[in-house]
């Protein structure tokens, strides 16, 4: 039986940090849903074993900088209110979002966002029924009657309102395909990691849903932390996201993504 890290408590590593009289263990908090290789499994708890691509390399960062970091998870509207007032000195996976700065910090390179030091990209897709009320050529969408799901508060949200569809947001978890099942949307567009293992865990209940090509859109992915952190802590910020891209670039990042591929 697989064991699991309650999600509160979880040190993975323990090592003495000392940067500015920051002394105490530090904390990065991410969502609940399932993120394919790189977050293994949803909900509450990480696998011990093989918690995923992306929880590895930040083991690897924290040892490699003698931190010790305690990882846990909740729905990502609380993991952004919790960085936000520096409940947690770090959140991940976050894409670029310009109003974002206000609540963390992103690995920057002068004005911009520092491409270099991403954790990941990832890609978002429109899922439907063959019989959905809706088009999808050539990344164009255009909704006949209905409205297309997207999870409540994820950046994908401002870029659809952008392009004036029309949206629902509404809560992600495992039941979310459902709403397509039973007509309520004519299409969710999510993220492949998170939607793919909800129809992969039941699949002969979703086999009809389908992913359709290309993505509606890609993006990197990045580790924010918190502005008290980074403000008591500006070496160690850098040397963290300095950390993520170096390790990226090693023989032992190589074999890390070959463990969970293969």
């Amino acid at each position: 039986m697989k064991r699991c890290i309650n999600f509160m408590v979880i040190v993975i590593v323990v090592f003495t940090y000392v940067d500015s009289g920051w002394g105490e263990s530090i904390t990065w908090i991410t969502d609940n849903t399932p993120g394919g290789h790189f977050i293994i499994g949803g909900g509450t708890t990480f696998d011990e074993n093989k918690p995923g691509i992306e929880i590895e390399l930040y083991q690897m960062v924290a040892e490699k900088l003698g931190l010790d970091v305690t990882f846990k998870r909740a729905p990502w509207n609380m993991c952004l209110k919790q960085l936000e007032h520096n409940q947690v000195e770090g959140l991940f996976p976050a894409s670029f979002k310009q109003d974002r700065m206000k609540i963390g910090v992103y690995p920057m390179k002068g004005e911009e966002v520092d491409l270099t030091r991403k954790t990941r990209d990832n890609a978002y897709y429109l899922y439907a029924l063959p019989s959905a009320r809706i088009s999808y050529t050539q990344g164009e969408i255009k909704v006949l009657e209905g409205k297309i799901g997207v999870p409540i508060g994820w950046s994908i949200v401002e870029d659809l309102k952008q392009k004036e569809l029309p949206i629902k947001e509404v809560p992600i978890h495992r039941n979310t395909p459902d709403l397509l099942l039973q007509k309520r949307l004519e299409g969710f567009i999510c993220l492949e990691t998170v939607f793919d293992a909800y129809l992969n865990r039941q699949s002969s209940k979703y086999g009809e849903i389908q992913k359709l090509i290309p993505p509606v859109k890609e993006k990197p992915y990045y580790l924010m932390l918190s502005h008290k952190f980074v403000k008591e802590n500006p070496t160690t910020a850098k040397k963290i996201w300095d950390s993520i891209y170096d390790i990226k670039q090693s023989e032992e990042y190589t074999k890390l993504v070959d463990k969970y591929i293969d």
